[in-house]
């Protein structure tokens, strides 16, 4: 079976602006100076209702793959609020939305399944998006630990002039005017910014064994390399590796944790054997990078109640613990408890009939069957207290991980 990866979604902009953010609604503020995004407790926007609607991808979207698909069916996710401000004055909101089970491909421009594009409307309006990787939001850690390294470079002027010099070679990128060399789908750009920053993280590394900085046999020299520049994709480690080396008492901190807590996120799926929770170290989900938050403005009229839609494609993870197979998700909900009044959530599961077997937590009762979905549907009084977690397990002559050539897909 062809790898399982996340579906990625589009990339809208990944820059940070200003105004704060707030997580499925959880509003948050900036620790003063830091840059590091904090959850606080003040909003006057109330939902009085949310319509969780999760439509389950078919057994032939996750097996039947084409040798020019990337990826495996997502499940499209839809949540309808609708939402009252109690403030008696319009009221300006930065939602930040949390999502899990899907990830950015390394080329982030790649062109996409645009029937998959998430879409965002406030009472029947399109809403601008744009979308933060875990990377994004890692940033607000690592950029005042780059400033951190600069100063601390003041006191080995060499090297930091030879770190100057480097960046500024790798940021003179995109000078390539056609694709023809690189995939059409993604941007040729992209590929020389990477390569230059690879170039620049060897030479740096070259230098730095040439004037005795480092010695030629030590390990992970390029780890070193690459947090002095702020050079590579896992920044948070590698910048974290260079501080270390500037200061031998600086203690590193674990950012994932920090930002998998703030935003309801858990490395975990529902196991439908057990009807348990568990760990996803089997899963063909990635951990740091499984999460991401949507953000978006919207304003909200006071005296009046608005319909705020979010739809998504979100794709499963993968299982292969034991001697079954089977597919899981996670929606995040937890963060709810951060609006200033909740009334009720219904969440509706549509599941193509033909697996074998699901398990949806918190329970939820079946229907009715519709255009071959069954279709699973609780409702929730007050603030939901746990994420949602939606498992399917395919019929046995798939479980082994073959697709017999009776399949029927």
């Amino acid at each position: 079976m062809t790898r399982l990866w996340f579906f990625a979604l589009v990339v809208l902009g990944v820059l940070l602006s200003a105004y704060p953010l707030y997580a499925d609604g959880e509003p948050t503020g900036e620790m003063s100076g830091t840059g590091i995004i904090v959850p606080i407790d003040e909003t006057f926007a109330c939902v009085r209702d949310q319509k969780i609607t999760v439509t389950m991808p078919t057994i032939k979207g996750m097996f039947d793959l084409k040798p020019t698909d990337h990826y495996n069916q997502p499940a499209i996710v839809r949540v309808e609020y609708t939402m009252e401000n109690l403030s008696g004055k319009p009221l300006q909101i930065a939602v930040g939305w949390p999502t899990s089970g899907f990830q950015f491909s390394n080329q982030i421009e790649e062109i996409l399944d645009p029937a998959y594009a998430p879409a965002i409307k406030l009472d029947g309006k399109p809403v601008p998006a744009t979308f933060l990787t875990y990377a994004d939001l890692a940033d607000q850690y690592v950029k005042p630990w780059m400033e951190q390294v600069d100063k601390l470079l003041d006191s080995k002027p060499e090297v930091k002039k030879q770190v100057e010099a480097i960046r500024k070679e790798a940021a003179e990128y995109g000078k390539f005017e056609s694709a023809q060399d690189h995939d059409e789908k993604t941007s040729p750009a992209m590929y020389e910014r990477d390569w230059l920053q690879e170039i620049g993280v060897d030479k740096l590394v070259k230098w730095l064994v040439e004037h005795k900085y480092i010695r030629d046999e030590i390990p992970a020299k390029d780890v070193l390399a690459g947090g002095l520049l702020g050079f590579g994709r896992n920044r948070v480690y590698l910048v974290q590796e260079a501080l270390n080396w500037l200061d031998p008492n600086y203690k590193a901190i674990e950012v994932y944790p920090i930002l998998a807590q703030r935003w309801g996120y858990e490395d975990v799926l529902l196991d439908p054997d057990t009807n348990q929770l568990t760990d996803m170290v089997d899963a063909l989900l990635g951990s740091e990078s499984s999460f991401g938050v949507f953000r978006f403005p919207i304003t909200l009229r006071p005296g009046k109640k608005h319909k705020l839609i979010v739809q998504y494609a979100q794709s499963l993870g993968g299982i292969y613990r034991g001697p079954g197979k089977w597919f899981g998700l996670m929606y995040i909900m937890e963060p709810s408890k951060r609006w200033g009044g909740w009334e009720k959530t219904t969440i509706e599961v549509r599941v193509p009939s033909e697996w074998a077997k699901v398990a949806i937590r918190p329970p939820t009762q079946k229907v009715g069957t519709s255009g071959g979905m069954d279709i699973y549907r609780v409702t929730i009084q007050g603030r939901p207290c746990e994420n949602l977690f939606i498992s399917t397990v395919p019929p046995a002559k798939l479980r082994d991980g073959n697709i017999p050539p009776d399949a029927g897909i």
